[in-house]
């Protein structure tokens, strides 16, 4: 999954096998997703994302990272990233659902949460992605895929960007 999902079938008649690449590529660009990944380092995050423009309790902000995405958070436990959080204008919300299902498979509502995994089964997703509406903006939210915490890391991360995105 992501902007490309990539996977080689093997076709088999008889005593005859062939192996077939396919590619798909992802066509919506609404935003561009960090890159980052769950685990790195708070100086990892700097060098690939910048000085964030806000520390706040150990949590990055980084303000209008883009013209669709007015507040990226990046979370952190540990000095190492536990998730982030994208809020996106409610004008795209069309759109974002084509961005979604471009890159994620769907598994559907979850506690109030659109949820999206790097994977078909949830189970052999590494990554979820956690989407809810929010007064004025629509949280997008990337975690780990740890069953346990998934719900609470979502919560607490979406309490956080709602107030900081009310700050604005």
């Amino acid at each position: 999954m992501g902007n490309y999902y990539s996977k080689n079938f093997n076709l088999r008649n008889n005593d005859d096998t062939k192996s077939v690449s396919v590619t798909v590529k992802a066509e919506s660009n609404l935003y561009t997703e960090p890159r980052i990944s769950f685990g790195d380092s708070k100086s990892t995050v700097e060098s690939k994302l910048g000085t964030p423009d806000e520390i706040n309790n150990g949590n990055y902000f980084y303000r209008n990272y883009s013209s669709v995405v007015d507040l990226l958070m990046v979370s952190f436990e540990n000095g190492k990233v536990e998730g982030y959080a994208l809020s996106v204008k409610t004008s795209y919300a069309s759109e974002l659902g084509t961005f979604l299902f471009e890159r994620y498979a769907y598994y559907g509502e979850i506690d109030d949460y659109l949820m999206y995994g790097n994977a078909f089964s949830v189970s052999d997703a590494t990554k979820l992605v956690g989407v809810r509406t929010n007064y004025s903006y629509i949280a997008v939210m990337y975690i780990p895929n740890l069953s346990s915490k998934g719900n609470v890391i979502m919560g607490e991360m979406n309490d956080i960007l709602t107030k900081n995105v009310m700050q604005e």
